[in-house]
């Protein structure tokens, strides 16, 4: 301790000692230094808030950049999957009733295996575009000549497609509605058409596709489904299933199988239960119905809901599958 006090007391005759040029030097230094050091580190920030601004703004012309070359690729690939469409896969395409007939095989050979229902997910894109804008694949012609030529053909080859869609049901109706066994057929389609590179015959049409808006919302996104059962499911379920069903996300939708045929379906089912009856359509756009309404904000028991639903999907798809 005494030696601490001898130290202090040294420094405090040097400093009684020391000329007035020296505690001026000395100020003066340290003052100096001190604002060396403040405008250091304000030239530190300033520098450290530049770059990451600056690496943001690089980011986002990189992405920016990346998603422009990635459209313009997309772009010309469509065009050479359009041009091998319809002229070399056209020439040797499925001939009418092949894939109806592949369905009715593959009912017959599984119908009666383990005495369990048989579930067949089958996925067809004979309808898929894009389509034609120089010619008009099956000759058929739905438009009268208003629209530009290259938007006419576009329509008249999607809408001859859904008119080949629809025999193609037909038949596949027709083969299942003699079926001894009940039968149930859910049909339904992923998106709408492409019309046109940048919607280009949608716009000259004069279709809604303002996203903002409710109609442009269910013009851009909406399909149809249809739910159908021959005579022996109608009969097993006691009704007809005939009507017009809820607008529900695709997701959904075997959830609304389950409930028309009285089921409780499997585990995911069983888990999404109540989900689905209450925010029916979710996307990851942040548009939601709820209550019947297509909204952009969810009350705090919709937000509660659509958390429960995004943590079953995320264990269900990366750590594991539910039980039946």
């Amino acid at each position: 301790m005494s030696f601490f006090r001898r130290l202090a007391a040294q420094w405090v005759e040097r400093y009684r000692k020391m000329s007035i040029q020296m505690v001026l030097s000395l100020s003066f230094t340290a003052v100096a230094a001190a604002g060396i050091l403040l405008i250091g580190g304000s030239l530190i920030w300033r520098f450290s808030s530049s770059s990451e601004k600056m690496v943001a703004e690089n980011s986002q012309r990189v992405l920016a950049q990346a998603s422009l070359n990635l459209d313009s690729y997309l772009r010309r690939m469509m065009r050479i999957a359009d041009t091998v469409y319809y002229r070399v896969i056209k020439n040797t395409d499925l001939s009418q009733g092949s894939y109806t007939e592949a369905l009715g095989l593959l009912y017959e050979e599984n119908r009666d295996k383990g005495g369990k229902p048989y579930f067949s997910f089958n996925v067809t894109y004979q309808g898929h575009g894009p389509y034609s804008t120089e010619e008009v694949w099956r000759g058929e012609h739905f438009t009268d000549g208003r629209d530009s030529t290259e938007t006419a053909n576009i329509v008249d080859n999607y809408l001859g497609s859904v008119m080949d869609t629809g025999r193609q049901l037909q038949v596949l109706f027709d083969r299942f509605r003699e079926e001894e066994r009940p039968v149930v057929l859910v049909v339904f389609g992923d998106h709408k058409p492409w019309l046109g590179y940048g919607n280009s015959a949608y716009q000259e049409l004069g279709v809604n596709l303002d996203l903002a808006s409710e109609e442009g919302f269910y013009n851009y996104y909406a399909t149809r489904y249809l739910l159908w059962g021959n005579d022996a499911a109608k009969a097993a379920l006691g009704r007809d299933l005939t009507g017009e069903g809820p607008d529900v996300s695709s997701c959904f939708l075997m959830n609304l199988v389950f409930d028309q045929l009285g089921w409780t379906g499997d585990a995911w089912a069983q888990a999404t239960a109540d989900i689905w009856r209450e925010i029916p359509v979710l996307t990851d756009l942040g548009r939601y119905v709820r209550n019947g309404v297509l909204t952009a904000e969810l009350d705090p028991e919709g937000q509660e809901i659509l958390q429960r639903y995004l943590s079953l999907q995320y264990y269900y798809s990366t750590h594991f599958q539910y039980g039946s």
